[in-house]
């Protein structure tokens, strides 16, 4: 069974070649790893010694090296997203119709009260000056009063109400 120390080794010895090659320090955990695990001190310890020049060699053979050439991958079908534009166009139209919709009714509510009321002092009017109408041409004798007379008629009716 591989302990956690054992687990790290490989990241470990990627960081001390990094280090090596930089001229890099290792940290205080690093270390501390290397202290207790005989490989990765014998790995430092191959760095240390690595002279200069075989290091130079060993970098300028790997330079000429060609690229490895992996198999062509082809990425999958990325799902449709939506863009921030598109979905602030959406809230924005599903505002303006949870406005628009009860604006809409108010609206069609108000129109209805007003033509009742409408209906109502129309009615109102007509059935005044209709009677006061009527008790003119009873009183005077069946002659029809002008259309002034109707109004001061009307007028009085109002004034005495």
């Amino acid at each position: 069974m591989i302990d956690k120390k054992q687990a790290e080794c490989p990241r470990i010895r990627e960081v001390l070649q990094e280090l090596h090659d930089t001229g890099g320090a290792p940290d205080r955990d690093m270390l501390d790893h290397v202290l207790h695990c005989p490989d990765c001190a014998a790995f430092e310890a191959f760095l240390e010694n690595l002279p200069s020049s075989l290091r130079d060699a060993l970098d300028a053979a790997a330079s000429s090296m060609s690229a490895p050439r992996y198999a062509r991958v082809t990425p999958l079908p990325r799902k449709r997203r939506f863009s921030a534009r598109q979905l602030t166009l959406a809230a924005l139209a599903a505002g303006l119709l949870a406005v628009a919709i009860p604006a809409s009714i108010l609206t069609a509510t108000v129109l209805r009260e007003r033509a009742a009321m409408q209906e109502t002092v129309a009615a109102y009017v007509n059935d005044l000056f209709r009677s006061s109408t009527t008790e003119r041409v009873e009183s005077a004798g069946n002659t029809p009063p002008s259309p002034s007379q109707a109004l001061d008629s009307l007028l009085n009716d109002l004034a005495e109400d």
